[in-house]
């Protein structure tokens, strides 16, 4: 189970077998750092702070780490971005003009406790980029939005990748034929993938 700070419950797919998957579970709260007694301190030796003590393990293989327990996600990118007065849209063009401020996010989720970040890629598709004519770069924002995440990351926190739907209505409803839909995809997670993201979360997706 994966906790994250919301309500919906996704899917998540790690990077090197996307035959596998788990539902993630959304939860409102926030991780408390364990305490640790004065004995258990004094076990760790006069060489070993204590602030190390509290310093988040290298990561397991993700199917490993999963059937430990519960795994605490991050929680929204896009509202944080706009709380701190980022008002381009869409809020991915963020990694591009503003890396800075995307991995300071990042960082604070994994102050508080999150054992993963997600990549600031969720609208990141060719048919929700073209909205906005930004269609040509999405392997550019797609790349840097990973590679912003695995800095923060680095070897004790997930990097999954983050993926939306499109934003459209499929045929017959809409125009957007399911093929169309599909390739969108694809050609996403393949840049995500590439650029060494751990697992993937689908969200908000009405139908799977």
């Amino acid at each position: 189970m994966v906790l994250r700070w919301g309500i919906l419950s996704v899917v998540s797919l790690p990077s090197n077998d996307l035959r596998y998957g788990w539902t993630v579970l959304r939860s409102y709260g926030k991780c408390r750092h364990r305490k640790y007694s004065a004995r258990s301190r004094h076990s760790l030796g006069s060489s070993t702070t204590f602030d190390s003590a509290l310093e988040k393990p290298v990561k397991l293989d993700f199917r490993q780490r999963i059937k430990k327990g519960p795994i605490l996600c991050d929680g929204a990118m896009g509202t944080l971005l706009d709380m701190y007065g980022s008002g381009e849209r869409p809020h991915e063009i963020q990694n591009i003009m503003h890396p800075e401020l995307v991995r300071r996010i990042h960082q604070e989720y994994i102050d508080a406790g999150a054992e993963i970040i997600e990549t600031n890629t969720f609208s990141a598709n060719r048919l929700r980029l073209s909205q906005f004519h930004l269609q040509d770069r999405l392997e550019e924002i797609n790349r840097a939005g990973v590679e912003i995440a695995r800095h923060a990351a680095g070897d004790r926190v997930y990097v999954a990748g983050s993926v939306g739907p499109t934003g459209k209505l499929l045929e017959p409803i809409g125009k957007i034929r399911l093929s169309e839909a599909r390739e969108a995809f694809k050609e996403q997670i393949e840049v995500l993938l590439a650029a060494g993201i751990d697992l993937l979360i689908l969200e908000t997706f009405v139908s799977l």
